[in-house]
């Protein structure tokens, strides 16, 4: 038996609304152009009864334009949902990293066209209007083998053949 299912077409975009996700996985990445940023891949949870389920957004947190650091505003609202008021500094990306791995939270989204005057082309972005505390807060999303997330490289001088 074959069974084929239009709602998870690959064109199918996420409708705007309200949904329950996490942060399955982030990392540090830049452009060929070498502009930095974090990409933060977030999950819609399977362990609700809610659309789309298992379809991920990917937000990029860029760094700032002199350098000194990323733009943290999606993280800080993040955190504020876990229910953490105030600064919250980190020694390291990793550490970072595993703070916002796998904690659940809400979502409000809405795509939003921009239009670049310049070049007079038209951009949809997905935006988030609101984060909020989940009103499920045990995770038991059943996880693909596609969503396991990649832990980062740690390769010495002494792994190097040079």
């Amino acid at each position: 038996m074959y069974n084929v299912d239009t709602t998870k077409g690959l064109n199918q975009r996420v409708e705007a609304g309200t949904y329950e996700v996490f942060i399955n996985n982030m990392s540090e990445e830049a452009l060929p152009s070498g502009k930095e940023f974090i990409s933060v891949d977030i999950l819609i949870r399977n362990d609700v009864q809610q659309p789309f389920q298992d379809r991920q957004f990917k937000e990029r947190l860029w760094m700032k334009k002199d350098g000194t650091g990323y733009v943290l505003a999606l993280l800080g609202s993040i955190k504020k949902a876990f229910g953490n008021e105030g600064e919250f500094n980190y020694s390291s990306f990793a550490e970072m990293r595993e703070d916002f791995l796998r904690k659940p939270f809400q979502v409000k989204i809405d795509w939003v066209t921009t239009k670049n005057e310049a070049t007079g082309k038209e951009y949809t972005n997905l935006n988030f209007l609101e984060v909020n505390p989940t009103t499920l807060p045990a995770l038991n999303h059943q996880f693909t083998a596609k969503q396991q997330p990649h832990e980062p490289l740690n390769i010495t001088d002494n792994d190097l053949p040079f």
